[in-house]
């Protein structure tokens, strides 16, 4: 505000400059009320100086006595705001914010009588001009306009004339298209549309025929234009419910041709506007209205004859039936009256698609005249499919197949296309038995091509059809046999019909000779695969890679589907070749898993990757480890560590390192610590130092674990002697290989005994004595990296061999800088590792996490308290309890700058909290936990969800009844709270939903009272899932709450189930888990309307309504007959025709049926 008022007084010097003579201040005598008032009421006062006295009177800063000042500044503003010459100086007042901001404030001072001088405030007037003015100030001002607006709406209702709602309307679309800045808010279009529906005295719905012109006369236009640009805006779902409720009100439905015709003959609407005008109207019409949207369509296409196109596939898109005079008639415009050459085939696609019929008898024309020569084969052949379509439908296929299709053979080679008999076999399904032996008894009467074309569709047909169809037409394909098998070229007919047939299908081996067609290779694989015959020939190998590499398309679906005889029969070095060119695609993403259990295939790929590893980073790591074998893998292993030194290249460290997550015991990398070494000292970016460590880890791993044998004994102490030596000798302050080496070591757990022993104790105390060292010697410069790494080092040491002196010592040779938190998270560290086990070092680690936390939160920190709270329960268990009772008491008087840290520290001792007696320990603690979540951090909320989910299932015994409803109330106000961030936002619904069905899985018993508190945290979690909600769009969230709502309505039967008493675990009849579900089903219904509310009042986006129909349908199946009369009597009469919708959706596609 002072820099507000600063900028303001500054500028008033500049506006009215003084002259030398010294003039007394206008504000140095207002020692009276009435001075005051008549200060504030001048029309020459200075705005700013008007502002400051107004803000010092609501704050009692001036010694005066003013009853009514609220009202009286009120009066003011609102006085001053609805003056309207332009002469006057009032004018700056609607533009300064500050005046605005002045106003809220008043508003929020409770007072009375305030009713009569707001209704005066033309405020929507005043909010159209801001936003019509091209003054960015003022534009500034509509944020604080909003906040009141919002106000006035909340305390009382306003009505304004229907001219000023559309005014108000139409200003907004214009502000936020051309003058509002791109994150602007939503409040302000809430605001607008709240104001535009209080603009109608006559209801929500019902308008005028006046009314309705002059919405089209003002509104179509802006309001289209916007909605076809706004496809994310987050409030685009207003305006369109205004849009689609005005336009498309059925009482005003006849009006609306020849209102959209007269404002066309005025203005030229843009293409999208029209196009998505069009594609709503159709959307909202269509279903009942056909004949309305043909007559849009011929509005809109005679002023814009270039949307025909796209409008008509709207139509198209409908699939609803058209008027049949509009058909002809678009036919007669697009087809019939043009000619060939000039004809727009994606009209004719269209035009076809709306009748089968007219595209059955008027398409000759089609396959008579078109020829490739005039390069449309891409716009020619979807219509082509769509006449095909046509004859299928209108039952004239046979006559497609043996009489249209084979002249449209012998007239363009398109029509034998793989393509276009693809898309005829897809057809063959609409024939009937006797169809198919009409058609093959007459396809040895066509000509060679049309035969072929013809057999293949219908054989490629037949894959997928019954096989009682397929085994009736044995008989019929048997008459044809010498036919198919004397016919040069029918190799795709005979493989489909050994595919249909297998053996009972006989192709002599005369015919078997090499030809260079792919089919050819699949007929004698698949003769291969049935023992027909029992070789492949190596120069029929040659041949398939060499069609293969001319047709690299085919290898990825050829090597998939026949891997097997692929190994069984081909050579070593045509799989070779053959994997050369299935490495080019993706064959590995498609094929089956059973290629791995071909060792020749194997054999093969291993020698590939041996030959050239640099080719295969890729292809390595998604072999499974269990395919390669000690020696070949040995040999990759070198070969992959030479060429890494040599490269650097950070792929060949992953294939190494996922090689070695099976050892080979045998590679130099496993076997000699200076290879490991190297590895270590040649990785320079974090990736790369990601994977050497990870290498580092698992060879010393390996060795240790077989620390029985003499080579891997051998390598252990090699490894530890050549550390100790190097870091006794000592060196620079850099961070050498040896160094990252010995701290993997002294970070592994040991296993070592006897003299192996010895020598890692020495490891130990020789890295401890460096990392000192190097510590005290890194004071010198500012390097915190390496200061870090140190530090970490030495807090990776054994607790046995490293004492608090130690730490002291340490900690005193540093200067620790304010923002230095890594520095003090590897302190801290230190001290958790060392502190002795007595309650003053216990508050003094606490204490130190609380402010460490608090600076920076991370997971370390975190899991240093835990492990030092471990070590707690473990060696003192006493102790433990009373630094319990000691936080418990402390947590009431602690700051609200702690509260993040206080609930990691009680999350820490609930974790490591050991089986107690009483319970009265972990109550008093959950309170804490889970007290005041709204003043959490979203991480930390995330955090303690985390939490919950663990220990409902690792330390069940926690969670008494009075504990578990804690935790149920907790989730409910955690689930009502927003965020800004909507992916943090995501994450925490998702947590909040795997705690409640983790209660729902392990806890179930305890809820047999309490099933009220979990439906009412199942209506909060679905509410969230609303637009124009965070979640409005989200999948994920959506289908987790499904999964959520089908562990709540089916209860899984346990074994051993708590609520029972073993002694009655085998004597009933009726399972616990009905038993659930008759207490669940009193409420159930309560759910059930609430999202048939939802529904109605806002919505649900289509995909996630899709996946919540899940839900609800699980829902029905849980409900008997008198829970749904219940929600049946419990709905209005819109919430009862959804309600008959979901259940007639439920019994037709969910409820199971005994067939």
């Amino acid at each position: 505000m002072e820099m507000t008022l600063g900028r303001a007084n500054q500028t008033s010097i500049e506006l009215f400059p003084v002259t030398n003579c010294v003039m007394p201040s206008p504000t140095s005598n207002l020692g009276s009320a009435e001075a005051v008032t008549r200060f504030l009421r001048s029309k020459e006062g200075h705005l700013p100086e008007i502002l400051k006295i107004a803000n010092d009177i609501l704050d009692t800063k001036l010694d005066v006595y003013l009853p009514n000042k609220r009202e009286f500044i009120l009066s003011l503003l609102v006085d001053r705001l609805n003056d309207r010459s332009n002469s006057s100086n009032f004018s700056k007042w609607k533009s300064d914010k500050d005046v605005w901001n002045l106003l809220k404030r008043v508003l929020f001072i409770e007072g009375h009588n305030e009713t009569s001088i707001l209704q005066s405030l033309k405020i929507v007037d005043l909010m159209i001009l801001l936003m019509e003015s091209d003054d960015p100030e003022g534009w500034d001002c509509l944020p604080y306009v909003c906040q009141i607006l919002s106000m006035f709406l909340k305390r009382s209702f306003m009505e304004i004339e229907e001219s000023t709602g559309i005014r108000l309307l139409k200003s907004t679309l214009s502000y936020i298209q051309n003058k509002a800045p791109k994150n602007s808010s939503v409040t302000l279009d809430e605001i607008v549309t709240n104001v535009y529906w209080n603009s109608h005295p006559q209801g929500l719905l019902e308008v005028s025929k006046k009314s309705y012109s002059q919405f089209f006369e003002e509104l179509f236009i802006s309001l289209t234009k916007y909605l076809s640009i706004e496809s994310e805006s987050p409030s685009k779902h207003l305006y369109e419910e205004i849009f689609t409720t005005r336009v498309f009100y059925p009482e005003n439905l006849p009006y609306l041709v020849h209102n959209l015709d007269k404002l066309l003959k005025k203005e030229t609407p843009d293409d999208a506007s029209l196009r998505y005008f069009f594609q709503m109207a159709v959307r909202k019409l269509a279903p009942k209205q056909m004949k309305l949207c043909t007559e849009l369509f011929d509005v809109i296409v005679n002023k814009s004859p270039n949307l025909s196109e796209s409008l008509l596939a709207s139509l198209v898109g409908s699939h609803h039936a058209l008027p049949q005079e509009f058909i002809f008639s678009v036919y007669t415009k697009e087809v019939a009256s043009k000619k060939f050459i000039d004809l727009n085939w994606d009209m004719v696609k269209y035009v076809f698609e709306l009748d089968s019929e007219l595209a059955a008898t008027k398409s000759k024309f089609v396959f008579e005249k078109y020829n490739s020569a005039f390069n449309l084969d891409e716009k020619v052949l979807p219509v082509g499919k769509v006449i095909v379509y046509a004859y299928a439908k209108n039952r004239e296929l046979v006559e497609f197949l043996t009489k249209v299709w084979p002249k449209a053979i012998a007239r363009d080679e398109l029509w034998d296309g793989d393509d276009f008999i693809a898309h005829v076999a897809n057809c063959i399904d609409s024939l009937s038995e006797k169809q198919i032996v009409q058609v093959l008894e007459t396809s040895p009467n066509l000509s060679s091509e049309a035969s072929f074309a013809v057999l293949t569709a219908i054989t490629k047909g037949l894959i997928s059809s019954s096989w009682k169809l397929i085994d009736s037409l044995k008989p019929t394909f048997n008459q044809i046999q010498s036919y198919i098998n004397s016919s040069t070229n029918f190799w795709q007919v005979r493989y489909n019909l050994l595919n249909l047939y297998g053996s009972e299908f006989v192709i002599p081996e005369s015919v078997l000779e090499l030809d260079y067609d792919i089919y050819y290779h699949y007929t004698v694989l698949r003769l291969l695969e049935l023992n027909i015959i029992q070789d492949y020939s190596n120069k029929k190998q040659r041949q398939l890679i060499l069609f293969l590499r001319d047709n690299p398309s085919l290898i990825s679906s050829a090597f998939c589907r026949w891997f097997v005889m692929i190994n069984d029969y081909f050579t070593n070095e045509s799989i070779v070749e053959l994997l050369k060119l299935a490495f080019e695609t993706a064959f590995l993403c498609h094929t089956d898993c059973e290629i791995y259990e071909q060792r020749n295939i194997m054999t093969c790929m291993m020698r590939l990757f041996i030959a050239d590893p640099m080719s295969h980073f890729d292809h390595i790591p998604k072999i499974p480890l269990a395919c390669f074998s000690r020696g070949p893998k040995k040999d990759l292993l070198n070969i992959l560590t030479r060429k890494y030194i040599e490269t650097k290249e950070v792929r060949v460290l992953g294939c190494i390192d996922y090689l070695l997550d099976s050892a080979s015991y045998q590679s130099s990398i496993e076997r000699d610590i200076s290879v490991v070494l190297q590895i270590l000292a040649l990785a320079p970016t974090d990736e790369a130092q990601k994977y050497a460590s990870s290498i580092s880890k698992k060879v010393w791993k390996t060795n240790v674990d077989m620390i029985k044998s003499d080579e891997n004994r051998a390598f252990v102490a090699n490894a530890i002697g050549m550390l100790v030596r190097s870091m006794q000798i000592g060196g620079s302050g850099d961070v050498l290989p040896e160094m990252k080496m010995a701290l993997i070591i002294v970070s592994h757990q040991s296993v070592l005994t006897g003299n192996d022993l010895t020598k890692y104790e020495e490891l130990v105390n020789t890295f401890k004595m460096q990392c000192i060292r190097q510590i005290k010697d890194s004071q010198d410069n500012s390097d915190n990296a390496k200061l870090n790494w140190f530090l970490h080092g030495l807090a990776s040491i054994p607790p046995s061999m490293l004492t608090f002196n130690d730490v002291k010592s340490i900690a005193g040779q540093i200067k620790i800088e304010a923002n230095d938190t890594s520095i003090k998270q590897a302190l801290f560290s230190l001290v958790c590792k060392c502190a002795k086990p007595d309650l003053r070092f216990a508050k003094y680690v606490l204490s130190l996490y609380l402010v460490l936390n608090t600076e920076a939160h991370t997971q370390h920190l975190f899991d240093d308290v835990v492990q030092y709270l471990q070590s707690l329960v473990n060696e003192k268990v006493e102790l433990y309890y009373a630094i319990c009772n000691y936080v418990i008491f402390s947590t009431a008087d602690a700051e609200d700058t702690f509260s993040n840290s206080i609930c990691m520290v009680l999350s820490a001792l609930l974790t490591t909290m050991p089986k107690e007696p009483d319970g009265s320990l972990q109550i008093a603690l959950f309170s804490g936990y889970l007290r005041n979540p709204s003043q959490l951090s979203p991480k930390v909320l995330q955090h303690i969800m985390g939490n919950l989910k663990w220990l409902l299932t690792q330390k069940q015994w926690l969670f008494n009844q009075y504990i578990l409803e804690m935790a149920l109330a907790h989730i409910g106000i955690v689930s009502s709270i927003t965020l800004s961030d909507k992916h943090e936002f995501e994450q925490l619904y998702l947590e909040s939903l795997r705690v409640v069905s983790q209660i729902l899985l392990h806890h179930r018993f305890k809820l047999s009272t309490r099933h009220h508190s979990i439906i009412y945290l199942m209506c909060t979690f679905l509410e969230s899932l609303v637009e124009p909600g965070q979640l409005g769009h989200s999948n994920i969230a959506a289908g987790s709450f499904t999964r959520l709502v089908s562990n709540l309505c089916e209860p899984q039967e346990h074994v051993r189930d708590l609520s029972v008493r073993s002694g009655q675990q085998n004597n009933r009849l009726t399972t616990q888990a009905n038993l659930y579900k008759k207490q669940l089903r009193i409420y159930l219904p309560y759910l059930l309307i609430n999202y048939i509310y939802l529904n109605l009042k806002f919505t649900f986006g289509k995909q996630v309504n899709d996946i919540l129909a899940t839900g609800v349908y699980t829902i029905f199946d849980s409900l008997s007959k008198s829970e749904l009369q219940i929600v049946n009597s419990a709905l209005d009469y819109a919430g009862k025709a959804l309600y008959k919708s979901l259940y007639h959706d439920y019994q037709e596609y969910w409820k199971w049926k005994d067939q």
